[in-house]
């Protein structure tokens, strides 16, 4: 059984004849399942063809278009042809790309134009960017050649290194579209709205995650990672280096502009109390509240009370005496006291100094008792009331976004196969990345290319 496809153009001239363009042929057996219909093989080659064919004719009306003067009409006299390099998903196309001498009417410094330079951004064709950096921001650049060249017939030369290139110029454009960054977005000298401080419209988490760096393959750095859940509407993330962002408060602010959260509404900051992130949640909200969430406390108070046990096998009454302080240290900063419970940190200082002779372990329990202290103290005006706020239903820990560092950056950076990164490459990923977890790399594609369209209702756009 022998197949032929044609493509037929029609012609836009009344009385012209439609041109007729051979596309494929090929022969199909149809005794066995894997006979049937096309193998990837042929609708590769099927694509490309017809990529190429269409193409050509494009850039012919195109530079037809372009042929003449914009003022008086005139022919322009061609310089030279030459040719270009267009990548696209279906193929490498060599495109005629003709440069005309500027007619006189036009002439000034420029004595030569270039029609397809104002057609072509890049010799990448939208498509193409659009996957390869949604692609990247999920799998790794490798996998992601890998995925290309088995999906579509695209140029076999294809690098890891033309992806990652092109992936971060795509992210360096989306850094493009932020306006200037601004130390203070709450209006000054705006009260709080007392009713909207309470009724909180969302709750942003902030963590970070650590990479080791390329540079120096024995340190790692930090990336910040966000999530921001109004009470109506999608919840948003978003990535940053710190080092590396110039505009890491308007990154944030515009975040929660997209979720249509106003200056008015009240918000919820969230953190474990580091520098990097209690400066990033300054000054966004008239309406915000800060405050240390409840998970890494816990997580501090849970080694204290591993070290209590190694003092209870030594002496159980002092252990117990240990674990009774243990317990109201936890009660008092549950119920907002942090205070009290810096003093009855100082007590359990005091009580364990009496084992530094009996205890092994004792200059890291004293370590980390010394560290839980200045943890409380140094975050003391972010302590709030847990217990109520849980009893109202509201958050009390960022256990959202510490699911959101495994799955926002482990499973891209690889954590478990200590991958390592650059502070630049890495920041500029995780944007790509975040619009894509956001659904917002589309929209970002539109606002570059008006026209750009993925074919979400393909059915309505192709007709027979």
């Amino acid at each position: 059984m022998r197949f032929r496809l044609q493509l037929i153009l029609e012609s836009d001239d009344q009385g012209s004849n439609n041109t007729i363009l051979d596309i494929a042929a090929f022969d199909k057996e149809y005794t066995r399942s894997e006979h049937i219909g096309l193998s990837i093989n042929e609708s590769k080659i099927i694509l490309k063809n017809l990529q190429q064919n269409i193409i050509a004719e494009q850039i012919s009306k195109f530079l037809k278009l372009h042929r003449c003067c914009e003022i008086c009409k005139a022919s322009l006299k061609t310089k030279d042809n030459r040719t270009i390099k267009y990548r696209t998903l279906y193929g490498t196309m060599d495109v005629q790309n003709p440069r005309y001498y500027l007619c006189k009417c036009q002439r000034t410094t420029k004595q030569v134009v270039a029609p397809l330079s104002n057609l072509f951004e890049d010799h990448n064709a939208p498509e193409l960017r659009y996957l390869e950096a949604k692609w990247s921001s999920l799998v790794s650049y490798g996998l992601t050649v890998d995925l290309l060249k088995d999906s579509f017939p695209i140029d076999e030369k294809l690098s890891i290194e033309t992806v990652r290139k092109n992936t971060l110029n795509v992210a360096k454009k989306i850094n493009e579209l932020l306006d200037k960054e601004q130390h203070i977005y709450a209006t000054p000298y705006v009260k709080a709205n007392p009713e909207a401080f309470h009724n909180e419209s969302a709750v942003i988490g902030l963590d970070g995650g650590y990479l080791r760096s390329w540079s120096n393959k024995k340190t790692n750095f930090e990336l910040i990672v966000g999530k921001s859940i109004p009470n109506k509407g999608e919840s948003r993330v978003l990535g940053l280096v710190s080092s590396e962002d110039e505009k890491p408060k308007r990154r944030l602010h515009e975040m929660l502009q997209s979720q249509g959260i106003k200056e008015s509404d009240g918000v919820c900051f969230m953190s474990d109390g580091g520098e990097s992130l209690k400066n990033l949640q300054t000054y966004i909200n008239p309406n915000a509240k800060h405050i240390l969430e409840w998970f890494h406390i816990t997580m501090k108070i849970t080694v204290l009370q591993q070290y209590i046990k190694g003092v209870a096998n030594i002496d159980a009454k002092q252990g117990t005496s240990a674990n009774k302080l243990m317990y109201s240290i936890k009660w008092k900063l549950w119920h907002g006291k942090p205070l009290d419970a810096l003093t009855k940190i100082l007590k359990l200082s005091n009580l364990m100094g009496e084992y530094a002779k009996n205890y092994s372990k004792y200059v890291a329990l004293i370590k980390h008792i010394s560290e839980f202290f200045n943890y409380i103290s140094n975050n003391i005006n972010i302590i709030v009331d847990y217990g109520k706020r849980w009893r109202e239903g509201k958050r009390i820990s960022t256990a959202f976004v510490e699911s959101l560092v495994n799955y926002f950056v482990s499973k891209r950076f690889c954590k478990k196969q200590q991958m390592q990164w650059s502070k630049s490459g890495a920041h500029l990923l995780v944007q790509v990345r975040a619009k894509v977890l956001n659904n917002e790399l589309i929209q970002v594609f539109k606002k570059w290319y008006s026209d750009f369209d993925i074919g979400d209702n393909i059915s309505d756009q192709i007709t027979a």
